[in-house]
């Protein structure tokens, strides 16, 4: 039997992403991933990032615009 815990998208999205800023970096294979930018003068410019590291970033920004609505 499946026990399962009815989350509305947004909640399902905050319990996502808090479980895996919950992660080291070291516990996945590959945690990074590269982002391409371009500025208006059309030059071009990549970083490397964490998925970790957003997922955080992401969940304290959800948190904060939580709670301004």
């Amino acid at each position: 039997m499946i026990v399962s815990n009815v989350l509305n998208e947004k909640e399902n999205i905050i319990y996502q992403l808090e479980t895996l800023a919950s992660y080291e970096p070291s516990d996945l294979d590959h945690p990074e991933f590269e982002v391409g930018y371009e500025d208006g003068k059309g030059n071009e410019g990549f970083a490397t990032v964490c998925c970790i590291d957003l997922a955080v970033k992401a969940l304290e920004l959800i948190k904060q615009l939580d709670k301004q609505a």
